[in-house]
């Protein structure tokens, strides 16, 4: 079962802005002009990439529950969560970098000393599904 992320309207407007300057200053040498064939070359090579991974970032955010696992992606991120590990969830407000993509979020405790942020659209479902999966989970 996949569920979504929950997206805040201020990061989503910060990420998009990045992601327009990038790409409008990677193509910035063709449409301006006057700068040499190394500069266009560096710029576009800089900022291109940046913009795309921003973009598989921000696209790639999603909270998938298996038979075993809870898997965490962001992007290039990939973290495996066995259910069995869970230890407790708290609801959580928190501007701390994390794969969450919202300040409403899901701090989520597991074997012995981890800890991930995560913020699913549908927080009851999610909470509801893991719940039912992991009988031995501290919902707080």
């Amino acid at each position: 079962m996949i569920f979504a992320p929950k997206r805040d309207l201020w990061l989503s407007v910060t990420i998009w802005v990045t992601i327009g300057i990038l790409a409008f200053s990677a193509i910035s040498p063709f449409v301006i002009g006057g700068a040499g064939v190394f500069e266009t070359i560096l710029v576009l090579a800089l900022c291109l990439p940046a913009a795309v991974f921003m973009l598989w970032i921000w696209l790639g955010v999603s909270y998938e529950l298996t038979g075993s696992d809870l898997l965490v992606r962001m992007g290039p991120i990939r973290t495996v969560i066995p259910l069995a590990s869970i230890r407790k969830i708290k609801q959580v407000r928190s501007i701390i970098a994390s794969t969450a993509t919202s300040v409403d979020r899901l701090e989520i405790h597991y074997k012995a000393y981890d800890m991930i942020y995560i913020s699913p659209l549908d927080r009851e479902a999610f909470l509801a599904e893991l719940k039912r999966r992991c009988p031995q989970l501290d919902l707080e």
